[in-house]
């Protein structure tokens, strides 16, 4: 009862409740929203524990680790597969996979590699058999989103992005279908590195070197059981060799420090309107109060004690709250659904479906509710304490 008659009150005043709301939910929204990200993000590089060292061409490090883990950015170039095996087979590797870069199927990635790779970065499939000739193993976002099955068929197109020429004469085979890894393998066509490399050697589109391209790939992911190799190799590859290597760790805690800072200053803004919020739920009650005093002291003489007008106000401010609490938690998967529409596919960390909610969004929900009942605590004791024939005679006067 006490819950109907507080939502009643709210709907009598419909500008200020909206407004009290509207900030709210803006503020939770978007400190839920970075929330949502950051867990998507720790989520995507936990899947990269696995990969001590990159080696890949020349270039930005950073870049280096982007293309070759997340696919963000574009290669820093190709490097000498022969060079490359030098370091694949060294005692220090417990696993390495090379990869080959260089066709898509509608924007998804089709990626030459080997056993390696699953065992670095799906272990989840590390036991399936890698497909030989044109076979691939699709990732659960792609085989999701292009509803791709076992035994379907498909043509890749030259490069990274859809439009380029069509290898018409080598279509791929779907072999499996990887279980998610909420990683950017979800969303890859895995085949094997021979197989890229017999489609562009029969390619119209490439040069009359293609014979010695073919023994280039884009990069390789090296796992390391020696603690020596993982200090020394880093530093030892890049200036003994025309390779780079880079380190996942050190590149992805650069990017995030940089980053940080943009963090944090949404976060503290959402704070801000969220104490803003606050603010306006208090005036909203404080100010109503004044005109509800007449109503409040009839409630009493109906038999209300003063515990239950304090319990009312504080009603009030819970609901506000909880559907703050509510379509803020909603705008945040909106948005999220949104960011991950408009990525496109190769970027793609894992599925854009709506996440449940996270343990760190109950606490938030929670705050929210305790900052709205405190800026509604004063109204309330007021409400408490309020003189019932004092009340009755000034309003009759």
């Amino acid at each position: 009862m006490m819950f109907r008659i507080a939502l009643k009150n709210l709907v009598a005043r419909p500008v200020s409740a909206l407004l009290s709301w509207l900030l709210l939910s803006v503020s939770i929204g978007i400190i839920s929203l970075l929330l949502l990200l950051q867990q998507k993000l720790d989520r995507s590089f936990a899947g990269f524990s696995r990969v001590d060292l990159v080696i890949g061409a020349k270039g930005s490090p950073l870049q280096l680790i982007l293309s070759a883990l997340y696919h963000l950015d574009a290669p820093t170039g190709n490097i000498s597969l022969k060079e490359a095996e030098r370091w694949m087979r060294h005692p220090f590797v417990s696993a390495a996979a090379p990869l080959a870069y260089g066709d898509n199927y509608q924007g998804y990635a089709i990626v030459g590699t080997d056993a390696g790779y699953l065992r670095l970065l799906a272990p989840a499939d590390s036991n399936l058999v890698f497909p030989s000739g044109p076979g691939v193993l699709a990732g659960a976002a792609v085989a999701r989103s292009l509803s791709l099955r076992p035994g379907d068929h498909f043509l890749g197109s030259h490069g990274s992005q859809e439009g380029g020429e069509t290898h018409e004469a080598f279509p791929y085979t779907v072999e499996k279908i990887l279980q998610p890894t909420g990683t950017a393998t979800d969303n890859m066509l895995l085949t094997s590195i021979e197989t890229v490399h017999a489609i562009h050697e029969h390619s119209g589109a490439e040069s009359a070197h293609q014979e010695e391209d073919n023994e280039k790939i884009t990069a390789v992911l090296l796992q390391l059981r020696n603690p020596m190799a993982k200090l020394q190799w880093p530093r030892r590859i890049n200036e003994e060799t025309t390779l780079q290597a880079a380190v996942p760790v050190i590149e992805i805690n650069r990017l995030f420090s940089l980053l940080g800072i943009g963090i944090e200053l949404a976060g503290a803004l959402a704070f801000v309107i969220m104490l803003l919020a606050a603010t306006s739920i208090f005036i909203t009650l404080y100010q109503s109060l004044a005109e509800r005093k007449y109503e409040l002291a009839l409630m009493r003489t109906l038999g209300f004690r003063p515990v239950s007008l304090l319990f009312l106000l504080l009603c009030e401010a819970m609901l506000l709250c909880v559907a703050a609490c509510i379509t803020g938690a909603l705008l945040s998967r909106f948005l999220l659904w949104l960011l991950m529409k408009q990525a496109p596919p190769t970027y793609g960390a894992g599925n854009s479906s709506w996440p449940p909610l996270a343990w760190q969004e109950l606490v938030l929900f929670a705050l929210a509710i305790l900052i709205g009942v405190m800026a509604a605590l004063l109204p309330a004791i007021r409400a408490f304490y309020i003189n019932i024939s004092k009340t009755l005679s000034y309003e009759r006067t």
